[in-house]
Parts: structure tokens; C-alpha cells; sequence
């Protein structure tokens, strides 16, 4: 499905491309459960992958939380501590990857997943050769006391 936006009298391309689409409307997107959470509560995020070829996600860390400052995002830290990057996590074409998100401080945040394509299956991030990433966000959230 091609999705187009109007400006004025000027014809735009979806943003879709920018989002890594594989062909028009294939894209890896994010979302949540929820846009609202309380501090130390608990939900979900979910990863689709709608292309037509596996993507790979780093080892151990899945996705990063960033929380909004003033105009400006920054990390607020990984959804997992770990000790050793793991071998990439490969998610094939047309499936999806679910993950706990928790409400561990009050403000408006997002999720933002690093996405990797052309690794090599089986291998650390840092030897997998991927070909490209794109990072790829969810909606935002507040999470509030």
C-alpha cells in the first residue's frame, strides 16, 4: 500500500522510506501497549518486522529507553544490563518481538531499537558484518508517579 502525503500543491513519498522499508509500505516498526504507565508498573513493547528479509538486533540489549528533555531526547538506559554483548538476535520476515517495558522513573519517553541488516547469524554484534542499521522508535509514553 503506498501512502502519500500533501503539502500545498507539493507531492511527498511516505516517510516509510526513511524507516527502512524493504519495498513500498514493508517496514520494521515499533509500538507499546500502553502511552500511559505509572512509576514501577510494568507493559510491553513490541518490534514488527513487516519486510521481506530477516533483521538482527543486538545480543543481550533490545532497546534503549530515551527520555525527552526539554526539545531534545536522551538515553535514560537499556531495557537489560549486561555482562557480554550475546550473539545477534535475529527476527525473520513477518514476525514480531515482544518485550517488558517498565515505568521506572516519571516523565515522557520512548523506546528506540537498533536494527541491523545483512548479519552474519550466530555471531556477537561486533563480528556479525551487518551491512546497515537504522534505529527505529516507538511511540511516546509518559509514565507518571
Amino acid at each position: 500500500m503506498k501512502r502519500w502525503f500533501v503539502l500545498g500543491s507539493v507531492v511527498l513519498a511516505s516517510a516509510t522510506v526513511l524507516m527502512g522499508a524493504d519495498s513500498c509500505g514493508k517496514v520494521v516498526w515499533a509500538d507499546t501497549n500502553a502511552t500511559k504507565y505509572i512509576v514501577g508498573g510494568a507493559g510491553t513493547t513490541t518490534l514488527h518486522n513487516d519486510t521481506d528479509k530477516a533483521v538482527f538486533l543486538p545480543g543481550c540489549v533490545t532497546f534503549v529507553y530515551e527520555v525527552k528533555n526539554g526539545t531534545d531526547w536522551t538515553v535514560a538506559g537499556p531495557n537489560r544490563w549486561c555482562v557480554w554483548e550475546g550473539n545477534v538476535q535475529r527476527l525473520d520476515a513477518g514476525k514480531s518481538l515482544t518485550s517488558d517495558l517498565f515505568g521506572k522513573a516519571a516523565g515522557t519517553f520512548r523506546a528506540r531499537y537498533t536494527v541491523y541488516r545483512g548479519c552474519t547469524d550466530g555471531k556477537p554484534l561486533s563480528q556479525a558484518g551487518c551491512t546497515s542499521e537504522e534505529e527505529v522508535f516507538t511511540p511516546v509514553f509518559e509514565v507518571t508517579p
